[in-house]
């Protein structure tokens, strides 16, 4: 007997957070200090990643409907960070 085969897709993604080289018309006039904002945004990111799993982490669909996906951190090292979802799709 067969046994069904299950695809499973990985993704490797790297963030790279940096302050612009030029700055914009409205941060010029506002005096905006892009390394504040910049640690900021890095630490935004990294906290996301400071529990177990991600809550209410869902994808929509064409219909405007939600489903959760199930998420979990599975390792991390230093900057590193094994993330796993599950985006399981049930089709007959």
């Amino acid at each position: 007997m067969m046994e069904k085969r299950r695809k499973t897709l990985y993704a490797i993604y790297k963030y790279s957070f940096h302050k612009s080289v030029q700055r914009t018309v409205t941060a010029e006039a506002a005096g905006v200090d892009g390394n504040k904002y910049l640690q900021a945004a890095l630490t935004c990111f990294a906290s996301l990643f400071d529990q177990n799993s991600i809550d209410h982490l869902s994808k929509m669909h064409k219909k405007g409907e939600a489903t959760r996906l199930p998420n979990d951190v599975m390792a991390k090292a230093g900057d590193i960070i094994f993330w796993r979802v599950n985006n399981s799709q049930m089709k007959e």
